[in-house]
């Protein structure tokens, strides 16, 4: 069947020059790539036909039908469906078949859809003669015979002595105001088109005056549709004037205030460790969202929430953080004198606390302490606390304010917030590379994506090594010369993510994310364990 239509080349050019008098019925499957596309056109058989013909033919599986006509350089495609980005490309196929034309999409009412318009020369062949009554090849019955035979033109009549013309017709007279009414909007148009709407506005004065007021009627709403696309559409003149439309309501006061408010509710949950932080900041930039689209009632009821729940967060962290400093001497002491039955059994219960709280599972933390609490009252008392043994040189260990808990908690913190920053970063180049995917340069924006992730993961694993190394180190020298090196790279990461990429990540243009603010609250703390 797709043999009797014609879809490409000459053919097609042929039916684009005979959709300056009538509308061509057409069924267009996208396919894949450019290489598959497909177009089934007549200027009689239905567009359902068109459209089952293009949809068993092409490679994909949608189809776009109804008619086009063409006007000028403007090919407007009147569908009874549509496809996403049909007017690019179809365009773009028109462009592989060696027709230039802009290209937009009308629903059945005559709305523009979508269009690709842009400043394009006349092109030769559109001028060309063409024979309506000569049509082998776009689509007559397949049994012979030419189905243009009653369109075919009456001959001209005779030359006629120039008579007065007749008055203008209502038609042609509002027809006039709309043209008058466009020519102001004409000339604030971009240089590159607005020289070709001039024209067109012309070529409809010279259609009214010539008594095809139809004719001039598409050219002037073709003139209003790129119009529209470039700005506000002209109104149309009217007999009275239509009472203004009333003041846009006042922004809600509330809206300026809600925002400061929510800036620093949202530094105080980025402090918090991650399993307390990321609820809460889901929340915030819900209630960001809210502000945006001006719901100024919503926002409030959501930052109630929002601080309700950072309050209890931060009560549920000085519970830990009390208890962490009653508890952790005694296990540092147990330890060390060996006065637990099972030492082991005591190191695993307590780091498996101390790293719940570091996750900012406070309150699982907190009763993760009642079986260290048991074991530790299950001991025999120690004799004494014995001197802290010398360090090399004879000093005695300095630093002793600070136990190899607090290290390796800081360890933990660490990990989860670099987690975090990498998860962040990678959420953010997925949705930078997914919104360029359809663009001509979408192999830079990927390539721009992968950079973003090198420079995020430069804020490697060498801290958390180093935080270790304090950890295994020995009390005095060995120990202060590990927390140098950790507090060195501490100021390093510090440093990267104070500028560059770092310092406008976070608010970038495509997705809302906590990349760096994260990572700094984390290295601010383990910062302050260092010192």
């Amino acid at each position: 069947m797709a043999d009797e239509f014609p879809v490409k080349d000459a053919a097609l050019k042929k039916l684009v020059k005979r959709a300056r008098r009538q509308p061509i019925n057409f069924g267009f499957n996208p396919g894949t790539d450019d290489s598959d596309r497909f177009l089934a056109a007549h200027k009689k058989k239905p567009a359902a036909m068109m459209a089952k013909v293009a949809r068993n033919e092409g490679a994909g599986n949608k189809a776009a039908f109804g008619s086009f006509t063409v006007e000028g350089n403007i090919l407007s495609m009147k569908c009874e469906r549509e496809v996403p980005k049909l007017a690019k490309l179809f365009k773009k196929y028109l462009r592989i078949n060696k027709i230039n034309l802009n290209v937009q999409v009308l629903d059945a009412a005559g709305n523009v859809l979508d269009s690709d318009i842009e400043d394009l020369p006349e092109e030769d062949w559109m001028n060309e003669p063409d024979d309506a009554d000569d049509d082998d090849d776009d689509g007559d019955s397949p049994a012979g015979g030419d189905d243009d035979a009653p369109e075919a033109a009456a001959p001209a009549a005779p030359e006629a002595p120039p008579a007065a013309p007749p008055p203008p017709s209502p038609e042609a007279v509002a027809l006039v105001q709309r043209i008058k009414a466009l020519q102001p909007k004409v000339a604030e148009a971009p240089p590159a088109v607005a020289g070709k709407l001039g024209e067109a506005l012309k070529a409809a004065v010279g259609q009214i005056r010539g008594g095809d007021v139809e004719a001039a009627t598409r050219t002037v709403g073709q003139v209003e549709a790129v119009l529209a696309r470039l700005g506000p559409a002209p109104a149309a003149p009217a007999p009275e004037a239509a009472p203004a439309a009333p003041p846009p309501p006042p922004a809600d006061p509330r809206l300026a205030r809600l925002r400061e408010a929510v800036e620093k509710v949202r530094a105080q949950v980025e402090a918090l460790p991650e399993a307390a932080e990321a609820p809460l900041s889901a929340d915030l930039r819900t209630i960001s969202a809210q502000l945006e689209a001006g719901e100024a009632e919503a926002a409030l009821g959501g930052l109630r929430g929002v601080q309700e729940g950072l309050k209890a967060a931060l009560a549920a962290q000085a519970r830990w953080n009390k208890a962490f400093g009653v508890i952790e001497p005694q296990v540092n002491k147990a330890l060390t004198s060996q006065t637990v039955a099972d030492p082991s059994g005591l190191r695993v219960k307590w780091q498996y606390a101390v790293g719940l709280g570091a996750d900012g599972a406070f309150e699982k933390a907190i009763a993760a302490l009642t079986p260290v609490a048991a074991i530790l009252r299950a001991a025999p008392a120690a004799d004494g606390d014995a001197p802290e043994a010398p360090a090399e040189g004879g000093d005695t260990a300095t630093r002793s304010d600070t136990g190899v808990v607090a290290f390796q908690k800081s360890r933990l913190m660490w990990i989860g917030a670099r987690n975090k920053m990498l998860a962040e970063a990678r959420s953010l180049a997925e949705a930078i590379v997914g919104q360029g995917s359809e663009d001509d340069d979408a192999a830079e924006i990927a390539a721009a994506a992968k950079e973003i992730m090198a420079d995020v993961e430069a804020i490697d694993e060498r801290l958390q090594d180093a935080l270790d190394d304090i950890t295994n180190a020995e009390p005095g020298r060995a120990r202060d010369a590990a927390r140098q090196r950790a507090a060195g790279i501490v100021k390093e990461y510090q440093g990267l993510l104070s500028q560059g990429l770092f310092a406008m990540i976070d608010a970038n243009p495509f997705k809302p994310v906590a990349v760096a603010s994260g990572a700094r609250a984390a290295l601010a703390a383990i910062s302050r364990t260092l010192a």
